[in-house]
């Protein structure tokens, strides 16, 4: 992986990872259960769409914060780690394999979903992914 530098995440980064999971917490997200991650999504998505368009908050903090929660269901899963990735684009906490052979950020997957506004896709999408990543085990 050229160009990119794959590292153990350090306490600053478990810090900041465990920021993000105390906030999807406060939104009843169990990371054990991809199903309250899902419900949260839709239920944001819900109360954004019934909103007017000048009233909407910046959706990136959400955003991140299911991509994170979405990002400890599937180290709890499958064999994906968190990881501190470097990149063109800068220092991120991301998941790779153990062998670090292929790395995603699960906060873009969750942002592509939400540019489209697209529904009932996360739980879906997650097991999934799981079920593609069990051959790995």
């Amino acid at each position: 992986m050229a160009d990119i530098i794959v590292e153990p995440v350090g306490e600053a980064e478990q810090t900041v990872l465990d920021g993000w999971l105390d906030d999807a917490a406060r939104w009843n997200i169990d990371v054990t259960d991809v199903a309250t991650i899902d419900a949260a999504y839709e239920s944001y998505v819900d109360r954004v769409i019934a909103q007017d368009e000048t009233e909407r908050e910046d959706p990136t903090p959400f955003v991140a914060m299911i991509g994170f929660a979405l990002g400890q269901w599937l180290t709890l899963e499958t064999v994906l780690e968190w990881r501190v990735i470097t990149d063109a684009e800068g220092r991120d906490i991301g998941l790779s394999l153990p062998d670090e052979s292929s790395i995603m950020f699960p906060s873009d997957f969750v942002a592509d979903a939400w540019n489209e506004m697209q529904r009932d896709w996360l739980a879906d999408w997650a097991r999934d992914l799981r079920t593609q990543l069990e051959v790995l085990r």
